[in-house]
């Protein structure tokens, strides 16, 4: 029979914790395609849209949470083929319009009519089902898809990230990730595959450097006042061709600017709020400092290809469907061990 009901936490109010609530299971229309859900991955930036909404875009509400997402096809819309009913996917939570400019030049994940599911203008993953476009889905073949959720946005945003710097890595090239968490812990691992590069990682945790040192770190320094200086001893001062900032405060975008030499790269993904002082010697000639955002569904793919072909890890802490504000919590706190991803499926 069916379905006609669903369970789902939605984001009622800004700066209120998602609600659990009955709704209506979606249909499909034209190009969409129903998804049993499996699983949903959390990170800080669900904290931010429970506690303020996206800072760039404004609040569209009500909706539900949850834009790392995985599952199983349950049913196709109008128009949709390539996928069978039980067929394990991905999804992107970026839906572009395939029309403006940067979708038009390849960059669907800058499309100037962004809808993110789960973030803003669509409802996400945090339910028993959802909609996706059939262009956000990657399948995997016969892989449970619950381990696969957070290659959608920690993975993703990562790649991105790693993929348009590498044209300025040499290869005798030097490149420092910052902050080893929920998306350094995947750069790394892309620094280390698409180029061949020394890599420095910095972060304040000791085991979080450990880890870096078992996925391809050769040198580890802690985030501290003296970091920018043993970072340039390991480069005998000439400095650093690519940094990626995975934290984004005043601290360690200070720190790039410190350590990157004229003409390298400097990315900043993470979302610390922080603030890079831009004048002339504060930042040495012809730097790129540029925000990424997420990436494309050819760049997920080989993403996904990466993981089957045993090159690239997860790391993930699974909790329950009712046990979404222990994740919250556990996010908040610091204390997971690895992205926690939330089976969608009510105990």
């Amino acid at each position: 029979m069916e379905r006609k009901m669903m369970k789902a936490y939605r984001i009622l109010e800004l700066g209120k914790p998602p609600v659990l609530q009955d709704v209506e299971v979606p249909k499909p229309g034209t190009g969409e395609v129903l998804l049993r859900m499996g699983g949903a991955g959390i990170c800080r930036t669900d904290l931010e849209v429970i506690d303020r909404g996206i800072e760039l875009s404004p609040w569209i509400g009500p909706f539900t949470l949850g834009h790392e997402n995985s599952g199983w096809v349950e049913q196709l819309g109008p128009g949709v083929s390539g996928f069978e009913i039980g067929e394990p996917v991905i999804s992107s939570c970026m839906s572009s319009c395939g029309k403006c400019e940067p979708c038009l030049s390849g960059s669907g994940n800058y499309c100037e009519s962004m809808v993110a599911r789960g973030l803003y203008k669509a409802d996400g993953g945090l339910a028993e089902f959802m909609i996706a476009d059939h262009h956000q889905l990657i399948s995997l073949g016969k892989e449970n898809p619950i381990r696969y959720a957070p290659l959608t946005d920690a993975a993703l945003s990562a790649y991105g990230a790693v993929d348009y710097a590498r044209c300025k890595i040499p290869g005798d090239g030097i490149a420092v990730v910052i902050g080893v968490g929920g998306l350094g812990y995947y750069a790394l691992q892309f620094v280390r595959e698409l180029t061949s590069a020394m890599i420095i990682a910095v972060d304040t945790s000791k085991e979080r450097l450990a880890i870096a040192k078992e996925l391809g770190a050769s040198d580890l320094v802690v985030s501290d006042k003296d970091a920018a200086d043993k970072i340039m001893a390991l480069t005998n001062d000439k400095g650093v061709h690519a940094v990626f900032d995975f934290v984004g405060i005043d601290a360690t975008m200070a720190l790039g600017a410190k350590i990157t030499r004229a003409l390298g790269i400097i990315t900043i993904n993470g979302l610390g709020g922080g603030t890079l002082p831009f004048f002339w010697g504060n930042v040495l000639p012809g730097i790129d400092v540029r925000f990424s955002q997420g990436g494309t569904l050819l760049q997920l793919q080989a993403i996904v290809d990466l993981v089957q072909r045993g090159k690239i890890s997860i790391e993930y802490q699974e909790f329950g469907f009712d046990q979404l504000f222990e994740a919250l919590d556990a996010l908040r706190n610091g204390a997971l061990s690895g992205r926690a991803v939330v089976t969608c499926k009510p105990a």
